[in-house]
């Protein structure tokens, strides 16, 4: 189960005339078409919006921007006598995929209005998606002192969160550059502020701003967990924002799971973190709220609780040493156990003992909900044999391993012949598929454009192998066959269309000195035109973060639209860890690779 929703309050006594005001900070998840439609979905997502006077959000993704509307059409109905106004960002992203910040403010009953809003001028690309920044005048001030305010609204990219979050010191410098006046109490305060607005702090030079004009990050930090270890979580709250108050901290855990604090406030202002309600920052129990179970809750909400975690480890040598390391063979196993299916490469013991301590090992994490393992006989050309690994943990991952073999590779065409599992799903949802095959590898570094070529011989095999996987019709077979072109031009390119999908993962040695960019545009746009690359080369792999020697390349369209956006990524197990680069690559010289999908 992953992080599907979070919604974080805290209670305020700003204005005079007015009760206690709400704040509220919500990631919707992809609010788009398909939520925004759902009319039962949207009216519980504005019933829980209605709790806050002003609502901070995140993730609102309809490109024709017709479901932010939705949204306010909904809130407005519930809350009729008292409206809401809505300020909506630009859509921001670097690709494709972009989102949209609300803030929602009710005026009648928060006592605030928003005066001035904009996005982050992110010229420096700093961010995957700038924060929105919004200022309020408080309408009536009360025994607070608070006139104005700022909120920066965020939603920080997973993999680069603890970075994103760095930066964020930018994002203030430049609003105090913006707004000198709030900055003018004395004739230094200005020059004080942006130079008590450290960037690039370190222990010896903190951060220290204090002005009169509070500001507030909120939104989904993802900083917590894989993303931001505790160790870096430490710096950031003694060095980095010192200066403010972690008003949602580690205690209060804001994915569903509630294993994870994903969502934060932070807040710059000692008046405004004074008239905060005591025990009112933490997150809000909707579904007990509304007398539902979890699992009506994630219903009601679209969301799909069971999403199955693939993911795919070079452990680089792992043999008699690093096996006899227990330390070192627990972290891996950790890090395993993120995974439903893990997908592995590079076992080096003759013995054939190493991947039974792992296996051990992975088991003791996973003890309620065990793993098996399916071994590969051992490969290679010379006496350095190597074997891969399926893990499958099928009380999580909903899918069985039906069969197993390592490619019989008669023409030495590979330096270790491909691993080849086909798994069945057990209980098959919406995204129609009931099997597919991965093909696990491990390729020659100096060979790997080759061996990458002579993986379509791979693919030609299984399906004469697996007849049955391709009769859908009496030319299915045929045309399977004859779609899957070995030696590929760009006048007779592999066209492979099929209702079982394909999975290439491992370690294809496939960027830098290896495989050339020219080299990779060739396979992308001619040998492997018809399988979707799940990892790219903006995620670079290796544990240095300079290549991307893994990847996963799929076939079959059903299986890769069931793929959770953005899940496709790298697993910085390093940061994850607090560990240095070269306590990093003494576990492994790769990253592991992974994707979510929803079957």
């Amino acid at each position: 189960m992953r992080i599907i929703f979070s919604i974080v309050f805290l209670i305020v006594v700003l204005a005079i005339n007015i009760s206690a005001v709400r704040f509220g900070s919500f990631n919707l998840q992809q609010y788009g078409p398909k939520k925004s439609a759902n009319e039962t979905l949207t009216d519980l997502v504005a019933k829980i919006l209605n709790d806050c006077d002003v609502a901070v959000i995140q993730e609102i993704t309809d490109a024709a921007i017709k479901a932010p509307y939705v949204l306010f059409d909904a809130l407005n109905k519930i809350s009729k006598s008292k409206p809401y106004t809505m300020t909506l960002s630009e859509r921001v992203g670097r690709t494709s995929t972009k989102e949209q910040y609300i803030f929602f403010n009710r005026e009648s009953t928060s006592g605030v209005k928003l005066i001035d809003y904009y996005l982050y001028n992110d010229v420096q690309d700093y961010f995957e998606r700038p924060p929105f920044i919004g200022t309020f005048e408080v309408t009536k001030p009360g025994s607070s002192g608070v006139r104005y305010f700022t909120i920066m609204d965020v939603h920080l990219r997973p993999d680069s969160a603890y970075q994103e979050l760095l930066d964020m010191r930018r994002v203030i410098h430049d609003f105090i550059l913006k707004n000198p006046r709030y900055f003018t109490d004395t004739s230094t305060s200005l020059s004080q502020a942006l130079a008590a607005n450290v960037i690039g702090a370190t222990s010896t030079n903190k951060p220290n701003l204090k002005t009169s004009h509070p500001i507030l990050i909120m939104g989904d930090f993802n900083a917590d967990c894989t993303y931001i270890s505790l160790t870096r979580q430490g710096t950031l709250r003694s060095i980095d924002f010192a200066d403010f108050t972690w008003v949602i901290n580690n205690e209060v855990k804001t994915n569903t799971r509630q294993t994870c604090t994903y969502d934060r406030i932070f807040i710059n202002g000692a008046n405004f973190v004074k008239a905060i309600v005591p025990r009112s920052n933490t997150t809000v129990d909707f579904p007990q709220r509304f007398g539902m179970t979890m699992e009506q809750a994630l219903v009601a909400l679209a969301i799909n609780i069971s999403a199955v975690r693939f993911g795919s480890f070079n452990l680089q040598q792992y043999g008699p040493k690093k096996s006899a390391n227990e330390t070192l063979t627990d972290l891996v196993a950790k890090i395993l156990n993120d995974f439903d299916v893990a997908v592995i490469q590079e076992i080096t013991d003759a013995a054939i003992k190493a991947p039974y301590v792992l296996f051990d090992a992975l088991n003791k994490i996973s003890k309620s909900k065990p793993y098996t393992m399916t071994l590969s006989e051992r490969a290679g050309r010379t006496s350095s044999k190597e074997q891969y690994i399926f893990f499958n943990r099928e009380s999580t991952s909903g899918v069985k391993l039906i069969d197993y073999y390592l490619y019989n590779d008669v023409q030495d065409y590979f330096e270790r012949p491909p691993f080849i599992g086909t798994f069945e799903v057990i209980k098959p949802g919406s995204s129609g598929v009931r099997y597919f095959t991965i093909m696990d590898v491990h390729l020659r570094p100096d060979s790997a454009y080759q061996e990458l070529l002579d993986m379509r011989r791979v693919i030609h095999d299984f399906i004469l192998k697996n007849p049955r996987y391709f009769t859908d019709t009496s030319t299915s077979l045929s045309q399977a066959l004859a779609a899957n072109v070995i030696g590929a031009t760009s006048t007779n390119k592999p066209n492979l269309k099929t209702n079982h999908p394909i999975l290439i993962m491992g370690d294809f040695n496939a960027d830098c000195t290896y495989i050339s960019l020219t080299r990779q545009g060739t396979l992308r746009s001619i040998d492997f035109a018809d399988f979707t690359w799940v990892i790219n080369n903006e995620v670079k792999t290796n544990t240095r973060q300079t290549c991307t020697y893994d990847r996963i390349f799929i076939n079959g369209a059903n299986f890769v639209k069931a793929i959770v956006p953005r899940s496709n990524t790298t697993v910085d197990f390093p940061q994850r860890f607090g560990m240095t680069m070269e306590q990093a690559l003494g576990i492994s010289d790769h990253l592991p690779i992974k994707f979510d999908i929803n079957f």
